[in-house]
């Protein structure tokens, strides 16, 4: 059995030790986020059977947290369907079941029809609605925390533009957020796509998703705070019907937020599939491993030396987390190496589920799920569809696990996640990433090349690889200084080395793609570049670089769109815009 938790001054050291990567914790909390604003598909669910005709409002209770246990038989009839409805984000039936009681009147019909208009994204319908309920009833905490999310929801949803595509429609700051527009949609019309033929559902109706421009906004309109942002590095969250992520724009390093949005998007429809009703290792695992269908036709998680280290540290420990450490939201865990080792666990589990009884498993799980009362519990959902309790199901996934053999990396971090306007990258990158044996080194190397002996500054940038062999920041320096010297193959090869090491670190990116530019390798230089934008699409440097990478290669209209994104990016850099000018 593991031993979790551990002591709390373990978690400390802990939370300091696993390689680095710009993950991206897209962890599903529509159970957390209904507990921590407002409870909304908890107790303002309860609020409407409790406050309907017959019932007494006195035997409402704040602090119940129930979701889709009040569909379940707190009430019948027609609000009972429509709540059902509401858990599994099924507008149609749910309006369809509203309409049968006829004109709301009564405190628990309002508050049904303005959650209905809120689901719908019709918030200032929803607000309008809520106007409406008795002040007596209003004054309830969960209600008036609903109200602060709608009319926050409905102050975010004026400022921002809309786009559509044929599944989709975006909402963003077309001032601030504009270059993620088109990628945004043709990301996840491609995952509609490739999730689709692969799961075997895809939304039946357009999804609302919505790329918020400003934390504090993100805050209020998703339930998330700052501290499990830059904790968890929860920044994108399917809840109340629709998905929302934080633009890129917002994190110290950026994060991949296409491949977010199609992890929020498979949240989604695990919802739909399994009437919210989904373990969070399911739901986890399922969205991380099919997160980058999108753009690669992987048949399972891609796990990175990250991810893979810190499993092989776990098993060898007995510090595995267990599942039911993961119940109501990955957020719960104690630092952001917890989190990518649960979310790494779940995602292996799926792949063990998947190599065992067959793609079609998930499906059937997920339905099977939706059938089963809550209170019930998985183990008779598993059971019917792999023919083995959830028990001997963890035990296998463990032991496969054992039997892959991976390898553990000495020396890495996980530093905890920043928002930008919390600092320098630079600065926070060494300070919480490197062991302090190699700070002195990297520091001293800065030092030396910034005043022009690159080849001592090589050779403290080596110590420090030498003392954190696993540091992609390590690698990244040692890198420069190489091309600096003329020496772009080895420079190659130790980017590549960071790379492997962090695929979300988008300096990684930019070493390899500056390396490969000096060896003339053009194609792979804009794979570099393209890998880098992926994770800052904000950073206009390699913007302007792959314009003159896509002259290079003769795609001059794809060059100049680069070019164009650029000279918007940076309007007030006129040294920068005659740089790229000159290009043209």
């Amino acid at each position: 059995m593991s031993r979790w938790p551990p002591r709390r001054a373990h978690l400390r050291r802990r939370a300091a030790s696993g390689p680095f990567s710009t993950f991206v914790c897209n962890v599903s909390v529509q159970r957390a986020v209904a507990r921590d604003v407002g409870r909304l598909t908890g107790t303002i669910a309860l609020a409407i059977v409790l406050l309907a005709p017959g019932s007494s409002r006195a035997e409402f209770h704040h602090d119940t947290g129930l979701g889709s246990e009040v569909a379940d038989g707190v009430s019948g009839g027609e609000r009972g369907a429509a709540l059902e409805a509401l858990e599994r984000w099924d507008l149609p039936a749910a309006r369809a079941a509203f309409a049968r009681l006829g004109a709301p009147q009564a405190p628990s019909d309002l508050l049904l029809a303005s959650r209905l208009a809120f689901y719908a994204g019709e918030y200032a319908e929803a607000v309008r609605l809520l106007a409406l309920v008795p002040p007596a009833v209003a004054a309830l905490e969960p209600v008036a925390a609903y109200a602060r999310l709608a009319a926050a929801s409905l102050a975010l949803d004026g400022r921002l533009a809309v786009k559509e595509s044929e599944h989709f429609e975006l909402h963003f700051d077309a001032e601030l957020d504009w270059v993620l527009a088109e990628p945004a949609l043709a990301a996840l019309e491609a995952g509609y796509r490739a999730i689709g033929a692969w799961l075997g559902e895809r939304a039946p109706q357009k999804v609302r998703v919505e790329i918020v421009a400003v934390a504090a906004d993100f805050e209020r309109v998703s339930g998330l705070e700052r501290e499990q942002i830059e904790t968890s590095g929860a920044v994108g969250v399917s809840a109340f019907n629709k998905i929302m992520v934080l633009s890129p724009r917002l994190l110290l390093r950026g994060y991949p937020w296409r491949d977010t949005l199609n992890h929020e998007y498979l949240h989604y429809l695990i919802v739909r599939l399994s009437a919210n009703r989904a373990p969070i290792w399911l739901q986890e695992g399922l969205a991380r491993s099919a997160e980058a269908r999108w753009r690669t036709a992987a048949a399972a998680a891609d796990l990175d030396d990250l991810e893979r280290s810190l499993l092989a540290r776990a098993l060898r420990e007995n510090q595995l987390i267990p599942f039911s450490a993961m119940d109501g939201s990955l957020l719960r865990l104690p630092s952001p190496g917890a989190v990518r080792l649960a979310a790494a666990e779940c995602a292996f589990a799926v792949d063990y589920l998947i190599e065992g009884w067959g793609v079609g498993s998930v499906g059937r799980l997920l339905a099977e799920l939706a059938r089963t009362p809550p209170s019930q519990g998985q183990d008779p959902a598993l059971e019917a569809v792999i023919g083995e309790p959830f028990a001997r199901f963890e035990s296998g996934w463990r032991r496969l696990l054992e039997q892959r053999g991976f390898r553990e990396v000495a020396g890495i971090v996980v530093p905890p996640y920043r928002l930008a306007g919390t600092g320098d990258a630079e600065t926070w990158d060494l300070a919480e990433w490197q062991p302090l044996a190699a700070q002195s080194h990297l520091r001293l190397g800065d030092l030396l090349r910034a005043r022009g002996n690159a080849r001592a500054g090589l050779m403290e940038f080596e110590k420090a690889r030498a003392a954190a062999p696993a540091s992609p920041y390590a690698q990244v320096k040692t890198a420069r200084a190489l091309l600096e010297l003329g020496r772009a193959e080895e420079a190659a090869t130790a980017a590549r080395a960071a790379v492997r090491l962090a695929r979300g670190y988008p300096a990684a990116n930019l070493a390899l793609a500056a390396a490969l530019a000096a060896l003339g390798d053009h194609e792979s230089e804009v794979e570099a570049l393209r890998a880098a934008l992926e994770i800052n699409p904000f950073d206009y440097v390699a913007w302007r670089d792959l314009g003159r990478a896509l002259r290079h290669l003769g795609r001059v209209q794809e060059a100049q769109q680069a070019s164009v994104a650029a000279l918007r990016l940076a309007p007030r850099d006129e040294k920068f815009q005659r740089s790229v000018m000159q290009d043209e």
